[in-house]
């Protein structure tokens, strides 16, 4: 039976490397990981890592502050045992990390990255709008949806909310509990 192939993750947050970890372990790929800070201090010996893994592919994200991470990446991709070796570089800020790489993205690209920030933009604005005309009451209201277990009825009574089910009124109002 072969072995399956092994990818390193290197990540500054813990909680990735862990996502990271059971997204590419359910693609059927073996996981190793470890922390940019760790490398960066010495408590990992990189050369070592690599070595005994012998990843496939590697996963390095580059994260804030980015100079010095970018910088620990060059050390890090310059190492012998990294020779021929396949990285994927992730990162929070794809323009700063260009920036520093010296990389000149296509203009195509750059329209991409509009095209997608602005369709992101209106779909947050669209769940916002959502949410709020739900609170409202706006799309919708107890009279008009089906009545089953567990519904909250609120009878109108002049100056009066009333709230079947046993949830709280507002303060002042009556106290009617209906039984289904």
């Amino acid at each position: 039976m072969e072995k399956p192939p092994v990818v390193a993750v290197i990540n500054s947050t813990e909680d990735i490397v862990d996502l990271l970890r059971i997204w590419i372990e359910q693609a059927g790929f073996v996981v190793v990981g470890t922390m940019t800070s760790l490398i960066r201090d010495g408590e990992v010996d990189v050369e070592q890592f690599i070595g005994q893994h012998d990843p496939l592919v590697i996963v390095y994200d580059i994260s804030p502050p980015y100079e010095p991470n970018w910088r620990l990446f060059q050390h890090v991709a310059s190492l012998p045992v990294m020779a021929g070796r396949q990285v994927v570089l992730t990162s929070t800020n794809a323009r700063q990390v260009e920036k520093l790489a010296g990389l000149q993205v296509p203009e195509r690209a750059e329209y991409i990255r509009v095209i997608t920030a602005e369709l992101t933009r209106l779909l947050n604005h669209t769940c916002l709008a959502g949410f709020l005309l739900q609170d409202m009451g706006a799309l919708g209201t107890p009279a008009s949806a089906p009545i089953g277990a567990g519904a909250i009825l609120p009878i109108v009574i002049p100056n009066e909310f009333m709230y079947a089910r046993g949830h709280s009124p507002p303060k002042g109002a009556s106290r009617l509990i209906l039984q289904p």
